[in-house]
């Protein structure tokens, strides 16, 4: 079935910091017609770029591909020789860690979650411990690691947006 020209979306990325809405921003998306989702792709650390580049260069019109990319030089060069568009996606690093708080207790076979059980860590326990990083499980304070994603904000042609707008604009058609 070929679609009019119109419908045709080209392919493009959705970037984002982990717990910062990645698995909302997919679902609106994909209820955009005619946009799928073409694959998920994390870390972006710059040892897997060419196989990165590999998958997002198999993309066609009306397929996005999401993941956590780092920033870097070598990154921004690689989406803009794909040609690639990018949406940045984000949330106040006090969420992440409170997020990630929660989100570890779930995940049982993680060294995070054993470190986390292991020490007896209620919730404001698990929080510093985010905060200030976890050296034995090479865990980088929120701030460093924070930082190694947040230069895409800036970028030119690359739309920053919220968890909080996203939030806040699902909130409001409750609402209506």
């Amino acid at each position: 079935m070929n679609l009019p020209q119109r419908n045709k979306i080209k392919p493009f990325f959705v970037n984002s910091i982990p717990k910062s809405g990645t698995h909302l921003i997919r679902p609106l998306l994909e209820g955009i017609p005619p946009l799928q989702h073409h694959a998920f792709i994390y870390p972006g650390k710059l040892d897997q770029i060419s196989e990165h580049q590999l998958i997002l260069s198999k993309m066609t019109n009306n397929h996005f591909s999401n993941g956590h990319f780092y920033y870097s030089k070598e990154y921004e060069t690689m989406l803009n020789n794909l040609n690639l568009k990018q949406i940045f996606l984000y949330r106040d690093p006090r969420d992440i860690v409170v997020s990630y708080a929660y989100f570890f207790m779930k995940l049982e076979n993680t060294p995070t979650y054993h470190f986390f059980v292991k020490n007896n860590m209620d919730f404001k326990q698990r929080c510093l411990a985010l905060i200030n990083g976890i050296d034995s499980l090479n865990r980088v304070n929120i701030d460093l690691w924070y930082r190694l994603f947040i230069d895409w904000k800036n970028k030119n042609n690359i739309p920053p947006i919220t968890f909080e707008t996203l939030i806040e604009s699902s909130q409001s058609q409750k609402k209506c």
